[in-house]
């Protein structure tokens, strides 16, 4: 009996020493909790540990709803835009749409013009997406170490001569190489440079992958299109970049185009706008006409074919980028040149047992520049089997405004009204104002949007003006157009000759004599130049039919 009273009070002063512990803190139970012995209290503490895990997820999940409140706030938006911004050295930016999932910052359709430091004039961004700690922003800075882009555009600061364009490529490698930034990719990758016609070049749609290493950046590029001056439209194959601080050195870059092909290395170094370029390499099977444009002129009725050899280019997009090649005709490579040329018409009219309406020239070689909006081509020696050989140089430029006004009779004035249209003057001096367009220095921020049109002349000058417009112009305004359009379309200025088989004038002796044959069984009939394209040999042409034609009255007599 005694034994049971014993236990029930036991009983009794546990159930009471459990109940005052269970109202004391967690911290007085933790630390007691292993002095205190009976199922009681072990029972209390699993049901206090299940307590304050309850607790704790609570307060987690609130933690958590309350940060993925801010992070879609436009403070923090606010926050990581600015980030950004700072990275690419922006005096503005903008994005229509921010989001956060999944560890993953997006941005969508920025809009970012270039700061002082920056290395663009405007840059527009198609989804930005770059993953993140679940606490940046909160307890560290945003600096993604990995950004993908979808699609991305930027305006280069390359050409002109504002003061903060001086900074050299490692302000650009500055900016790419904030924080943790390690790779960049880039799926659709545009970029225009260049402060006019002559130093212009774009990049189009090309997949970018850019990774550092030891503070250099491995560069690759992939599909799009190039473009510079007057390489039209490339198709880039690969490409293999190291850029750092000095500038890029350029490991590989092949080009193609219509199975042609172009492959280019050195270096592009000095201020980034003002880059200057040493590239060098080798070209086959090239077609001419991805080499040879020119503005107002249709360059495939007088020429076509494709051409082999060496190339340099050269230069800076603040003055003029310089193409060199020394061409060697190779394999199935071919010079066609067609009677849009008035003489090959001529002589195809004098030779009735050959034609010349065409001439593929398959052997032979010569050398051209490009740069400042012109071309020379020098050493010219190409034959076409026993029909024709040409040999010579010429060069091809804009006309100045005197030239066009002798070419359009129209009389110059001087010092009334330039660069605007008067009814009561006869003034056209205003075309004045295209000539000198073609060697200012202005910055990329405005012409490098109008290149294009500038190059495209379908709807430029009278042929954009309707008969009810033209109706209204006073004939001053019209010569001013007239002018306008005189001096967009290119001059051939040099000396060639044009060589064709002895018996080609076999019927004609005053020509026979006038056109003797050389050591090579060759009559060349050379003829000076400085007309438009598609009158180069047109004075030539002249000559030999009315010579051909008074040979044939003198025999009619």
């Amino acid at each position: 009996m005694d034994n049971f009273v014993d236990q029930q009070r036991l009983d009794e002063y546990q159930k009471r020493v459990a109940d005052w512990i269970a109202k004391q803190g967690i911290f007085f139970q933790l630390r007691h909790a292993g002095t205190m012995g009976g199922g009681s209290v072990i029972k209390q503490l699993g049901v206090l540990f299940l307590r304050v895990l309850v607790v704790l997820l609570l307060c987690l999940g609130l933690a958590f709803f309350a940060l993925n409140h801010y992070f879609g706030g436009d403070d923090y938006r606010g926050e990581v835009t600015a980030a950004l911004g700072e990275v690419l050295g922006a005096s503005s930016i903008e994005a229509k749409k921010f989001e956060r999932a999944r560890g993953v910052s997006t941005f969508q359709d920025l809009v970012i013009d270039g700061g002082e430091e920056s290395f663009f004039f405007q840059a527009e961004i198609n989804r930005l997406a770059a993953a993140s700690s679940f606490l940046t922003g909160i307890t560290s800075k945003w600096a993604p170490e990995q950004v993908r882009i979808k699609a991305a555009s930027f305006e280069l600061k390359a050409g002109g001569d504002q003061e903060e364009m001086q900074n050299s490529f490692a302000s650009i490698i500055a900016s790419m190489s904030e924080g943790n930034l390690e790779s960049i990719e880039i799926e659709e990758l545009s970029c225009e440079w260049g402060y006019s016609k002559i130093t212009y070049g774009k990049l189009e749609k090309a997949k970018f992958r850019a990774s550092r290493d030891q503070g250099v950046w491995e560069i690759s590029l992939e599909g799009g299109r190039f473009s510079q001056n007057w390489l039209k439209n490339l198709d880039i194959k690969e490409a293999k970049l190291l850029c750092d601080s000095d500038g890029i050195k350029v490991e590989k870059l092949l080009l193609s185009k219509n199975g042609g092909e172009m492959e280019l290395a050195g270096s592009i170094m000095g201020p980034a706008a003002r880059p200057k370029f040493n590239l060098k390499g080798l070209f086959q099977s090239l077609p001419i006409l991805s080499l040879v444009r020119l503005p107002g002129v249709d360059v495939r009725e007088f020429m076509s074919g494709s051409i082999s050899g060496d190339m340099k280019i050269s230069g800076s997009t603040d003055y003029r980028i310089v193409i060199e090649a020394d061409v060697e005709l190779r394999g199935n490579d071919v010079v066609t040149l067609r009677e849009k040329w008035d003489l090959l018409r001529a002589i195809s009219v004098l030779d009735v047992d050959r034609t010349y309406r065409r001439v593929d020239f398959e052997e032979g070689r010569f050398s051209f520049k490009t740069g400042g909006g012109e071309m020379e081509v020098n050493g010219i020696d190409l034959k076409s089997g026993s029909l024709a050989a040409l040999k010579g140089e010429f060069k091809t430029y804009l006309p100045s405004q005197k030239e066009a006004a002798e070419a359009l009779e129209i009389v110059l004035t001087e010092g009334i009204g330039s660069g605007s249209f008067k009814s009561d003057s006869t003034d056209t001096s205003a075309a004045k104002d295209l000539e000198d367009e073609r060697m200012s220095l202005k910055t990329a921020a405005g012409l490098l949007r109008e290149e294009e049109n500038y190059l495209n002349f379908d709807n430029s000058g009278l042929d954009g003006v309707s008969e009810a417009q033209r109706e209204v112009m006073t004939p001053q305004q019209i010569d001013d157009m007239r002018m306008r359009d005189e001096m967009k379309v290119y001059r051939v200025r040099g000396d060639l000759s044009l060589g064709v088989a002895a018996i080609a004038f076999a019927e004609y002796d005053n020509l026979t004599k006038l056109f003797p044959v050389d050591a090579q069984g060759w009559r060349w009939v050379p003829f000076k130049t400085k007309n438009t394209f598609s009158r180069v040999s047109a004075g030539a042409a002249k000559a030999v039919l009315e010579e051909a034609r008074r040979k044939k009255e003198y025999m009619e007599e």
